[in-house]
């Protein structure tokens, strides 16, 4: 798996992005407890959203 940076196109993963997004589940679908596992569950939402996000 890559992470790909593109100017006016942002920024993506390519490869095989399966196996990332099930661990990202796993660790996103309990509720967040420590400082770590809020990490992984903002990270998960992030990552897996449908949704484009700026920073705007």
């Amino acid at each position: 798996m890559k992470l790909v940076r593109k100017p006016n196109d942002g920024i993506y993963f390519t490869g095989d992005v399966a196996t990332l997004a099930n661990h990202l589940e796993k660790k996103a679908n309990d509720r967040p407890q420590s400082k770590e596992e809020r990490y992984h569950c903002i990270l998960a939402k992030l990552l897996l959203g449908s949704a484009s996000i700026t920073i705007q």
